[in-house]
């Protein structure tokens, strides 16, 4: 339904008129017949029809989207009514004008809303997928570390007896090291050995975290080299094997210098 210019103006006139407070309290003070009071009440019905008519018909020009024609009329409608209702409004010459570029500025505002809505849902996307991806390589490195430890008993009994206190020693350091903690080696150290914190010699805590870092170094070529020979000998499947491998020789290093 077109609408022109005049028809929208008598519309939009009739409603800041009749909304407006003082207009509201006169008819509220005078009294007015039954018939006298439905009139009025259709006038404003009638300019309320026409005004929200044209602004449908407007919105569909400013923008193609119609999943925003509907929230951008009716916001438009309704704050332009309540300024009214306050007494907040002016005489509108041009009303199609002022409505369609009231109308633009709503659905801008409706389109900024959307995207940030997106995003945000990509965001929380994202974050839900780093947060699955963590866990199954948790539990990756969960089952692997189990494999480890069958590799590692297999290097254990193959230690001469006067060496597995220190091969004993080092994989209880490493797995203190790659807990969630990530302590330093030092630190590591003295929760195996807490006498180490009383020793008098300064150097003493420097010397023990050297030969803790070359066990280390020991400790995972004999798992990295017994993981091989079984591979090879078909007691464990390659895939599994170099995922054994992999995580073995990335264990994180601690520089016995280190803090």
């Amino acid at each position: 339904m077109s609408i022109d210019n005049k028809e929208l103006l008598a519309a939009v006139e009739t409603l800041r008129l009749c909304l407006m407070p003082a207009a509201v309290a006169q008819s509220a003070a005078v009294a007015q017949s039954a018939a006298d009071a439905h009139k009025a009440s259709e006038r404003l019905g009638a300019a309320q029809q026409v005004f929200r008519s044209a602004l449908k018909v407007m919105v569909q020009g400013v923008t193609s989207n119609s999943e925003h024609w509907e929230a951008a009329v009716r916001s438009v409608a309704d704050k332009f009514e309540d300024q009214a209702i306050s007494g907040h409004t002016v005489e509108i010459r041009h009303p199609k004008t002022y409505f369609r570029q009231a109308l633009k500025w709503r659905v801008l505002d409706l389109i900024r809303k959307d995207e940030a809505r997106i995003k945000a849902e990509e965001e929380e996307r994202r974050r839900r997928a780093a947060e699955l991806a963590e866990e199954e390589e948790k539990a990756r490195k969960a089952d692997l570390w189990l494999a480890i430890d069958e590799v590692y008993a297999t290097v254990f009994r193959r230690t001469e007896p006067r060496y597995r206190p220190a091969v004993q020693r080092a994989m209880e350091s490493l797995r203190l090291i790659h807990s969630e903690e990530e302590p330093s080696l030092k630190a590591v150290l003295l929760q195996i050995e807490p006498a180490l914190a009383e020793v008098a010699d300064p150097d003493a805590l420097e010397r023990a975290a050297a030969a803790l870092h070359k066990s280390h170094q020991r400790l995972r070529q004999a798992i990295i080299t017994e993981v091989k020979a079984k591979i090879a000998a078909g007691r464990t499947p390659e895939s599994e094997g170099c995922d054994i491998i992999r995580l073995v020789s990335t264990l994180r290093r601690r520089s016995p210098n280190g803090a």
